[in-house]
């Protein structure tokens, strides 16, 4: 099964979970534990992710404990909870380790396409009397008392799908409530049905532009910044990088991803991922490059 999907990461799709596309594929197994381990120490590993199947192969629980893809990204501790109708995933639910809550509700058209979500948060807010500003001890020092007793729900995202007539997604629309200043994408197919040009905004403000290239064996987009119009410089590690940042993934006969390059015009590394397969095509190991092209954090998956 192809995992060119990874090419839409910005994207929050819950028909696509991508959770469960970037880790497990379930087979002939209920359980897949996650491994990991930086560097190359795989004496001091450790189980990162947790996931359970069910007899359909869909993915209903998936808990998280100190995941890292490198020194800086990972992902909350906590358990994130998949409900179904049919094939089709209709929530997910997430609750951390202080008890705070999240939640996907996804809706669907007459042909199962997606075409809404609403994402909730469930959790103790500051109190309204409660200076926003924080200034104790001259920082923003937050104490147990400046928050609400209770936890309540409020919805922060709401966003909708729109598909041409051959049922390819042309627009994710959150310009009306979201979480993220990006809360608009759109899409333009080549005549093979492949992603061409896939466009982020803010509200009518582009903030980047990427245009896909294919071949028999890879495919890449280069992603340029925009600024009031105009391509602009990102900064990197507090490092200012170039206008384009290119995205390589080299693929195998199955379209399976093998590897991903970041890398800036200058052909300077941003990081890279190298991902092995087992006997039955399912994801082995990933092992996430450096800036320097060392590894950096490395991830076994044992099935069950």
């Amino acid at each position: 099964m192809s995992l060119k999907f990874a090419i839409s990461k910005k994207n929050y799709l819950c028909s696509l979970v991508l959770l469960i596309s970037t880790f497990c594929w379930a087979q002939d197994f209920t359980k897949c534990n996650v491994f990991q381990f930086s560097g190359t120490d795989s004496l001091n590993k450790h189980i990162a992710i947790t996931q359970t199947f069910n007899k359909s192969g869909q993915l209903i629980l998936e808990t998280y404990k100190n995941y890292k893809r490198n020194s800086s990204e990972g992902r909350s501790d906590g358990t994130y909870y998949y409900y179904y109708k049919d094939t089709l995933l209709i929530k997910r639910m997430f609750v951390d380790e202080k008890k705070d809550t999240s939640k996907m509700i996804c809706y669907y058209n007459n042909e199962n396409q997606l075409i809404k979500e609403e994402h909730f948060n469930c959790e103790k807010k500051i109190r309204k009397d409660v200076d926003k500003g924080l200034g104790r001890l001259g920082g923003c020092v937050v104490l147990e008392e400046d928050f609400e007793k209770f936890r309540t729900w409020e919805k922060i995202s709401e966003i909708n799908y729109s598909y041409d007539k051959l049922g390819r997604k042309i627009l994710y629309d959150a310009t009306k409530l979201h979480f993220d200043s990006q809360n608009r994408y759109t899409w333009i197919y080549d005549d093979k049905g492949r992603i061409q040009k896939y466009n982020s905004y803010n509200n009518d403000r582009l903030i980047w532009i990427e245009d896909y290239t294919y071949t028999s064996d890879d495919y890449n987009f280069a992603r340029i910044w925009y600024e009031n119009g105009e391509p602009t410089k990102r900064k990197y590690w507090e490092k200012e990088e170039p206008t384009i940042f290119t995205f390589t993934y080299l693929l195998n006969k199955k379209g399976n991803i093998l590897k991903e390059i970041v890398t800036t015009n200058k052909n300077e590394i941003i990081s890279g991922e190298i991902t092995d397969y087992d006997s039955k095509d399912r994801v082995s190991k990933i092992v996430y490059l450096n800036t320097k092209d060392e590894i950096e954090m490395t991830h076994i998956f044992e099935y069950k």
